[in-house]
């Protein structure tokens, strides 16, 4: 029987707002993009290509979309929004978490989880003097050099932590709290408008329940 697609938000917005990035997976991957008002859905030219997700440029023009040919080494390619056809960059621009505010430099993960700084150009991954904790992820990288990382302190708790990119020095900056703790099971996909002054994330709840009583057992 063939797979059934099925759709996922890759990442949900672009930066001016007007599109969803949606990734379709099953037996044809696509990356389309939803617009948020008017207007028909778009697709990326991915001939060849199995995603997994991406990601918007800093000015929206661009996605940045993980991929793999067969079962070939996963490549990120420099997809433009228009629809033309992209390019493939070099293997050291992968597993990208954030993208500096000029959008020249990528924060990139390596084979081993640990973070560094390269670019389009492809140079060697310029590993940081820290490295991240466990059950830590990049969010945003915001317009004073830091990361913005969230780490979950339980099921429903989320701390968000500004972080120096240089010297990897650590301040709470929010403690996020769901808004009915009672119905809350979990928190989760924490997003971050483009100055940098706004958070959002995915609440997880449960609203009915039943109560069940048992009498006269034994």
């Amino acid at each position: 029987m063939p797979q059934q697609p099925f759709e996922i938000s890759s990442q949900p917005l672009s930066p001016p707002g007007d599109f969803a990035l949606v990734a379709t997976l099953g037996e044809r991957p696509r990356l389309r993009l939803v617009p948020t008002g008017l207007g028909a859905p778009r697709e990326l030219r991915l001939e060849g290509w199995n995603v997994s997700g991406g990601r918007f440029s800093r000015d929206g023009r661009h996605v940045y979309a993980t991929a793999r040919q067969g079962v070939g080494t996963v490549r990120t390619l420099k997809l433009p929004v228009d629809g033309s056809q992209g390019t493939v960059l070099p293997e050291s621009v992968q597993n990208i978490q954030a993208i500096s505010p000029d959008g020249k430099r990528f924060l990139c993960l390596d084979e081993k989880g640990r973070p560094g700084i390269t670019s389009e150009a492809g140079e060697p991954l310029e590993p940081l003097s820290w490295t991240l904790e466990s059950g830590e992820a990049i969010e945003a990288w915001n317009e004073a050099d830091e990361l913005l990382l969230t780490h979950p302190e339980d099921a429903v708790h989320l701390r968000v932590d500004r972080v120096q990119l240089t010297t990897g020095r650590r301040t709470l900056w929010q403690r996020l709290v769901p808004p009915d703790p009672a119905t809350t099971i979990r928190m989760s996909e924490v997003r971050v408008s483009g100055d940098g002054k706004t958070l959002g994330c995915t609440c997880t709840r449960v609203l009915v329940s039943d109560l069940i009583v048992a009498e006269g057992l034994k």
